[in-house]
């Protein structure tokens, strides 16, 4: 029985064994029949090689004869065109000549994982001197995807010299099922023809500087190479304020500091932004710009309760980042004159004073200490100009001792006036 067997490969690796064996004896002494063809990377799936589907390259086998080797031809070259139509290099055809007329079963059998998208074995029957044409149909899990995360220190989206891969998961999609899972520089072989998603997740403390989700098509024996997801570590932007605390009218300073890991990054436009409370958006106040050290303050006045933050909106090297939040709260700004400090019993002496910033018509309560502890003594409202009056007239002789006190609102923290003392004689 005639045996004839080949063998072609995707560069150093074989990928098929083909076969071929006569079904039935040979019908004629002329050995002139041809059995010639081609094997393709059926991309689309359709049985048939479309002019964008390459052909595949074709190494030689055995070609067997029952009894003894048969010296047949097998015909094999290099190709340099897998794309179309060849013009040199691989040949990327076999070719079985000198073949007696008969019948003869032709059957690759699979060296990697592959799907055939023509009939396979095929039975075929050459007549002397007439040449058939076969051509199989593959798609072999022969594709390869290749890349790296990297830590993209300069924002360029290219992974340079000097930059470092990071440990990331990579994950790659066919058909919304995930087929394969990395980390940092990734290698993942033996895929089969089809479009696929490769996608990196951001780590945390990150921002992607490259797109993030990749979509690839591969055909048998294709290698995506060079896919790279660039991330770049957010920078760490500090605040704080001295005081936090302060009465209506005074000023409080806001620090920060700008950082990349323990990297101070200098010459950075960072904006100061304000907002009254955690529903009101953010504005800017002022934009300062980091010294050396990354470093940078600015002084405000606020008028009323506020938030204070720095963001860097990012630049052509850096990416963008933000502090937290520090509270500055404003309390009320309350006067207060007596009219005199010493006075007989029977008279009456007035407490003026002004709550700023204005209140009108809101309540400022009088305060008198007893034995250490501030009890109420009288109420009032303010008037229009946010002013009050309290007049006093003790019925015993002694030193007392006043205050007044603003409530605080949801503007506004507590307000009390400095203590005022009168003697009544």
């Amino acid at each position: 029985m005639l045996g004839i067997a080949a063998r072609f490969g995707m560069g150093a690796a074989t990928v098929l064994t083909m076969s071929l064996l006569p079904v039935a004896p040979a019908g004629a002494d002329t050995y002139s029949a041809v059995i010639q063809g081609v094997v393709f990377s059926d991309d689309n799936g359709n049985g048939v090689r479309d002019n964008s589907e390459m052909r595949l390259p074709v190494v030689p086998g055995q070609v067997l004869l029952e009894g003894g080797f048969y010296g047949g031809q097998f015909s094999v070259g290099i190709w340099d065109d897998p794309y179309g139509d060849h013009n040199g290099g691989w040949d990327a055809e076999f070719i079985f000549d000198e073949l007696p007329a008969g019948t003869y079963q032709v059957e690759f059998e699979p060296y990697y994982e592959c799907q055939f998208t023509t009939p396979n074995p095929v039975e075929v029957r050459v007549e002397r001197g007439r040449t058939h044409t076969l051509n199989f149909g593959v798609r072999c899990a022969t594709g390869v995807i290749e890349g790296a995360v990297f830590e993209d220190d300069n924002k360029d989206g290219l992974f340079g010299n000097r930059e470092y891969e990071l440990s990331t998961p990579v994950r790659v999609f066919r058909d919304g099922v995930q087929v394969a899972s990395r980390r940092g520089r990734f290698l993942v072989e033996e895929l089969m023809p089809g479009t696929y998603t490769v996608r990196a997740d951001v780590p945390a403390g990150y921002v992607a500087t490259t797109t993030t989700s990749r979509t690839v098509t591969i055909r048998t024996g294709d290698r995506i190479e060079r896919l790279r997801f660039g991330f770049q570590r957010t920078p760490s932007v500090s605040v704080a304020a001295s005081p936090t605390k302060l009465v209506h009218g005074n000023s409080t300073t806001v620090t920060g500091r700008i950082l990349r890991g323990s990297t101070a990054l200098s010459g950075k436009a960072v904006r100061l932004q304000v907002r009254h409370t955690t529903q009101d958006p953010w504005r800017d106040v002022a934009q300062v710009t980091s010294d050396r050290d990354g470093r940078f303050s600015f002084a405000v006045k606020p008028s009323r309760n506020l938030q204070y933050r720095w963001s860097f909106v990012g630049d052509t090297t850096t990416v963008p980042g933000s502090s937290s939040l520090v509270s500055v709260t404003v309390e009320q700004r309350v006067t207060a004159t007596l009219s005199t400090t010493s006075m007989s019993v029977g008279r009456t002496a007035t407490l003026d004073g002004k709550v700023s910033p204005a209140h009108a018509g809101q309540p400022v309560v009088l305060q008198q200490n007893v034995n250490g502890i501030w009890r109420k003594v009288a109420e009032t409202k303010l008037s229009s100009t946010s002013t009050y009056r309290f007049r006093l007239s003790p019925t015993r002789a002694g030193t007392y001792t006043y205050r007044v006190v603003r409530p605080a609102d949801a503007d506004h923290a507590l307000g009390t006036s400095p203590t005022r003392k009168l003697t009544v004689r």
